[in-house]
């Protein structure tokens, strides 16, 4: 559960999301607020921070709101297939 900035012991645990697994090579993946909006996209393997990198005029940039997210993933293996992952990420703080 990324967002966890306020929190007063700082906990380093559970800051970012990003796919944790054995014989990952890369990943794109896009995190969607409850209305479908993209908030966050990644093609360079980056982990989501709990902040919105949006651009569409009915989105704020900047730390997001707590609350259930939906995220879509594709991770390629070391071997090159492509693994198709959808669900949800919770933001607490």
């Amino acid at each position: 559960t990324p967002g966890n900035d306020n929190w007063q012991f700082k906990d380093t645990l559970n800051n970012t999301f990003f796919p944790v697994g054995e014989d990952i090579a890369s990943y794109t993946m896009s995190i969607f607020n409850r209305w479908g909006e993209m908030i966050y996209s990644t093609k360079t393997s980056e982990a989501w921070d709990g902040t919105s990198k949006s651009t569409s005029t009915s989105s704020v940039s900047g730390t997001v709101p707590l609350g259930a997210y939906f995220y879509s993933m594709e991770i390629t293996d070391l071997a090159g297939k492509i693994h198709k992952l959808h669900g949800s990420v919770m933001v607490v703080r």
